[in-house]
């Protein structure tokens, strides 16, 4: 960030403007989040093994890895800690459950082969409002 001087006019500098957005009040992490990173970096006491951590935290935040994958990669960190393990699975917000993804088919409209046109001994013409399912 660069900073420019502000010349005095009478002696009074100029008010600061509050029209430009500062980054320093958008990406605040709160005292108790910094003092959890600063309490895994001592706990990992290796700055590779750290940076490994973060990268883990990157992928999440990028949507790459999920929430349930995120937290088994990092209980292999963070495991013999119990303590720091519960707190970063509260920060992410992870439950323990799995959620489950249902993969039910949606239901069909059942055609009436004897009503199609047919085509040799064992093929019909569908109607052109039914797709057919791919084998």
């Amino acid at each position: 960030m660069k900073h420019y001087h502000v010349p005095e006019v009478g002696g009074v500098s100029p008010p600061i403007s509050t029209s430009q957005p500062t980054l320093v009040a958008k990406n605040l992490a709160s005292v108790e989040e910094l003092a959890f990173f600063d309490r895994v970096k001592k706990f990992l006491g290796n700055k590779a093994t750290y940076n490994e951590f973060l990268k883990l935290l990157n992928l999440f935040s990028q949507d790459i890895l999920d929430r349930k994958l995120l937290v088994e990669k990092v209980e292999t960190f963070l495991s013999p800690n119990k303590e720091l393990m519960e707190w970063f699975k509260a920060f992410v917000g992870w439950d323990g459950k799995d959620e489950v993804i249902e993969n039910v088919a949606a239901p069909r409209h059942k055609v009436d082969l004897s009503t199609c046109r047919r085509y040799g001994e064992s093929y019909r013409l569908l109607p052109k409002n039914v797709r057919a399912s791919p084998t």
